[in-house]
Protein backbone atom coordinates (compact mmCIF):
# COMPACT_ATOMS: atom_id res chain seq x y z
CA UNK A 1 0.00 0.00 0.00
CA UNK A 2 1.27 3.48 -0.77
CA UNK A 3 2.21 6.01 1.88
CA UNK A 4 -0.86 8.06 0.98
CA UNK A 5 -3.05 5.00 1.43
CA UNK A 6 -1.52 4.35 4.83
CA UNK A 7 -2.11 7.93 5.90
CA UNK A 8 -5.66 7.89 4.52
CA UNK A 9 -6.44 4.68 6.41
CA UNK A 10 -4.84 6.14 9.53
CA UNK A 11 -6.89 9.35 9.37
CA UNK A 12 -10.08 7.33 8.79
CA UNK A 13 -9.25 5.28 11.89
CA UNK A 14 -8.81 8.51 13.89
CA UNK A 15 -12.27 9.66 12.86
CA UNK A 16 -13.73 6.29 13.89
CA UNK A 17 -12.08 6.56 17.30
CA UNK A 18 -13.42 10.09 17.80
CA UNK A 19 -16.97 8.90 17.12
CA UNK A 20 -16.79 5.81 19.38
CA UNK A 21 -19.15 5.64 22.33
CA UNK A 22 -17.64 5.88 25.79
CA UNK A 23 -18.43 3.18 28.35
CA UNK A 24 -19.03 4.79 31.76
CA UNK A 25 -19.35 3.04 35.09
CA UNK A 26 -18.65 4.00 38.68
CA UNK A 27 -17.92 0.37 39.64
CA UNK A 28 -14.43 -1.06 40.14
CA UNK A 29 -15.27 -4.76 40.07
CA UNK A 30 -15.18 -5.10 36.28
CA UNK A 31 -12.12 -3.19 35.14
CA UNK A 32 -11.69 -5.66 32.28
CA UNK A 33 -14.99 -4.47 30.76
CA UNK A 34 -13.87 -0.85 31.08
CA UNK A 35 -10.60 -1.74 29.37
CA UNK A 36 -12.21 -3.73 26.57
CA UNK A 37 -14.77 -1.00 25.86
CA UNK A 38 -12.53 2.07 26.25
CA UNK A 39 -9.08 1.01 25.03
CA UNK A 40 -7.81 2.04 21.60
CA UNK A 41 -4.53 1.36 19.82
CA UNK A 42 -2.80 3.30 17.04
CA UNK A 43 -0.06 2.01 14.81
CA UNK A 44 1.82 5.11 13.68
CA UNK A 45 2.39 5.32 9.90
CA UNK A 46 5.44 6.97 8.42
CA UNK A 47 4.89 10.57 7.48
CA UNK A 48 2.63 11.46 10.41
CA UNK A 49 3.53 14.51 12.49
CA UNK A 50 3.67 14.62 16.29
CA UNK A 51 1.47 17.74 16.29
CA UNK A 52 -1.28 15.81 14.47
CA UNK A 53 -1.27 13.25 17.26
CA UNK A 54 -1.20 15.92 19.97
CA UNK A 55 -4.25 17.54 18.38
CA UNK A 56 -5.99 14.19 18.03
CA UNK A 57 -5.55 13.30 21.72
CA UNK A 58 -6.88 16.72 22.72
CA UNK A 59 -9.98 16.09 20.59
CA UNK A 60 -10.38 12.62 22.14
CA UNK A 61 -10.29 14.07 25.64
CA UNK A 62 -12.81 16.78 24.70
CA UNK A 63 -15.13 14.20 23.11
CA UNK A 64 -14.95 11.78 26.03
CA UNK A 65 -15.51 14.58 28.54
CA UNK A 66 -18.60 15.70 26.60
CA UNK A 67 -19.91 12.12 26.65
CA UNK A 68 -19.13 11.88 30.37
CA UNK A 69 -21.09 15.06 31.10
CA UNK A 70 -24.11 13.63 29.27
CA UNK A 71 -24.00 10.34 31.19
CA UNK A 72 -26.23 9.67 34.19
CA UNK A 73 -23.34 8.33 36.24
CA UNK A 74 -21.63 10.69 38.67
CA UNK A 75 -17.97 9.80 38.27
CA UNK A 76 -14.81 11.29 36.82
CA UNK A 77 -12.55 9.42 34.42
CA UNK A 78 -8.84 8.76 34.17
CA UNK A 79 -7.49 9.16 30.63
CA UNK A 80 -4.13 7.48 30.20
CA UNK A 81 -1.78 7.04 27.27
CA UNK A 82 1.24 4.77 26.82
CA UNK A 83 3.44 3.33 24.10
CA UNK A 84 3.35 -0.47 23.75
CA UNK A 85 6.83 -1.26 22.43
CA UNK A 86 6.12 -4.89 21.63
CA UNK A 87 3.06 -4.02 19.52
CA UNK A 88 4.58 -0.75 18.21
CA UNK A 89 1.35 1.06 19.10
CA UNK A 90 0.28 4.11 21.01
CA UNK A 91 -2.55 3.04 23.28
CA UNK A 92 -4.99 4.96 25.40
CA UNK A 93 -7.77 4.06 27.75
CA UNK A 94 -10.28 5.52 30.17
CA UNK A 95 -11.31 4.07 33.51
CA UNK A 96 -13.27 5.64 36.34
CA UNK A 97 -11.50 7.46 39.17
CA UNK A 98 -12.75 5.00 41.77
CA UNK A 99 -9.85 2.76 40.74
CA UNK A 100 -6.91 3.26 43.08
CA UNK A 101 -4.29 2.61 40.42
CA UNK A 102 -3.85 2.05 36.72
CA UNK A 103 -4.25 -1.58 35.59
CA UNK A 104 -0.62 -2.37 34.77
CA UNK A 105 1.55 -5.09 36.30
CA UNK A 106 4.80 -3.20 35.96
CA UNK A 107 6.40 -0.09 37.39
CA UNK A 108 5.07 3.18 35.98
CA UNK A 109 6.76 6.47 35.22
CA UNK A 110 3.89 8.99 35.15
CA UNK A 111 4.86 11.80 32.78
CA UNK A 112 3.47 15.33 32.58
CA UNK A 113 2.26 15.37 28.99
CA UNK A 114 1.27 13.32 25.97
CA UNK A 115 4.25 14.55 23.97
CA UNK A 116 6.68 12.51 26.08
CA UNK A 117 4.80 9.29 25.27
CA UNK A 118 4.26 10.20 21.61
CA UNK A 119 7.96 11.02 21.16
CA UNK A 120 8.79 7.60 22.58
CA UNK A 121 6.74 6.06 19.76
CA UNK A 122 8.83 8.00 17.22
CA UNK A 123 12.18 6.77 18.53
CA UNK A 124 14.05 4.65 16.05
CA UNK A 125 16.30 2.81 18.48
CA UNK A 126 15.41 -0.82 19.06
CA UNK A 127 15.36 -1.55 22.78
CA UNK A 128 13.96 -4.75 24.25
CA UNK A 129 12.56 -4.71 27.79
CA UNK A 130 14.36 -6.93 30.30
CA UNK A 131 11.72 -9.60 30.93
CA UNK A 132 12.33 -12.97 32.60
CA UNK A 133 9.45 -15.08 31.30
CA UNK A 134 10.31 -17.98 33.63
CA UNK A 135 9.80 -15.83 36.72
CA UNK A 136 6.92 -13.85 35.21
CA UNK A 137 8.63 -10.70 36.40
CA UNK A 138 9.68 -7.60 34.57
CA UNK A 139 12.00 -4.71 35.16
CA UNK A 140 10.05 -2.73 32.60
CA UNK A 141 9.21 0.82 33.61
CA UNK A 142 6.35 2.05 31.45
CA UNK A 143 5.99 5.76 30.68
CA UNK A 144 2.34 6.73 31.06
CA UNK A 145 0.61 10.06 30.63
CA UNK A 146 -2.37 10.33 32.96
CA UNK A 147 -4.99 13.03 33.45
CA UNK A 148 -8.44 13.24 35.01
CA UNK A 149 -11.53 14.18 33.00
CA UNK A 150 -13.99 15.72 35.44
CA UNK A 151 -17.72 15.65 35.03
Amino acid sequence: MSLEGNLETFFNALEDILSDTLYVTDQTDDVQKEISENCWALGIPRGIDIEVLMSFFQKVKENRKAQLILSDIEVDLIFYLWYDEQACQLRFNLINTNHRELPFKCALDIVDNERTVIEQAFKTEDETPDIDLDKNETTLVLKVYRTTLTK
